[in-house]
């Protein structure tokens, strides 16, 4: 049985974990651990597993974990393309929107324009009234 001994440093180096992690490992007795001339040593013995990393699954997990930062940053692409469009629309349909309420607006103003006065209009439905009913017969 091979020991080797790693300062915290270097064990933060060879397996990519965070210092904070290192101790917690030591604290809970998942890692062995020694203190020389005020020095904190990681022991890695080669027939104990548990504690020592294989470099071939770190990196396959760093590759794994790239390839997911990589598709989380295409679908944060594709979310800010699709609030784009979406934006773009909303301000189509509101265009759309204003020019259909002023057209209203003018189609209204021509019905309700007449280009005679209201006195001519009021004295010629009364008196087709008045003379329709003053018919001989």
């Amino acid at each position: 049985m091979t020991e080797k001994k790693l300062t915290i440093q270097e064990y933060i180096g060879k397996t990519g974990i965070s210092q904070a992690t290192v101790y917690r490992r030591i604290k809970a007795g998942k890692l062995k651990s020694e203190k020389l001339d005020g020095t904190l040593y990681i022991i890695i013995s080669d027939d104990n597993n548990e504690n020592h990393f294989d470099n071939r699954l770190l990196e396959q997990l760093r590759t794994e974990n790239e390839y997911l930062r990589q598709q989380l940053g295409q679908a944060m692409e594709t979310i800010q393309q699709m609030q784009n469009d979406s934006e773009s629309a909303k301000n189509r349909s509101d265009t759309i929107i204003l020019q259909l309420t002023k057209e209203l607006e003018n189609q209204q103003k021509l019905l309700e324009y007449h280009p005679e006065p209201f006195w001519k209009r009021l004295f010629r439905r009364s008196n087709r009234g008045s003379m329709a009913g003053n018919k001989k017969i």
